[in-house]
């Protein structure tokens, strides 16, 4: 799946529950997130789209493929920001921004949603 295949699924559950979402191309602003979300009662974020393609059974470690500046940003960024990762063909929302995670159990503590498909749940997720 790709990052904008992501973003047409992220979009449709979204438009189908008061949301909408944004691409946000930034080439001025270093780090800027792919994405913009708002929801009906004013609720709004930023979502990094990112997806791992190689599949591994049983994998033990993850690296998250930030380009440069990403993880300043989502850092330095004080409202609310998520990486949504899809990866071995689930869904995993993050809050964490680390770029290398050593054993898959380190990487899970930092998932608040995880999914095979896009839910109800991962909106509620984006909402706070």
């Amino acid at each position: 799946m790709t990052e904008k295949q992501i973003f047409k699924n992220l979009a449709n559950i979204m438009s189908l529950h008061g949301g909408q979402l944004y691409r946000m191309e930034n080439r001025i602003g270093i780090g800027t997130p792919d994405t913009h979300y708002s929801f009906d009662q004013g609720n709004s974020g930023w979502v990094e789209l990112k997806q791992i393609s190689k599949q591994i059974k049983n994998r033990k470690k993850v690296t998250v493929p930030y380009r440069p500046g990403q993880i300043g940003w989502l850092k330095k960024y004080n409202g609310r920001k998520y990486v949504l990762l899809y990866m071995d063909e689930m869904y995993y929302l993050l809050t964490s921004f680390q770029r290398k995670y050593e054993t898959m159990n380190s990487f899970l503590r930092d998932v608040i949603w995880l999914g095979e498909k896009l839910d109800k749940n991962l909106l509620a997720a984006l909402r706070g």
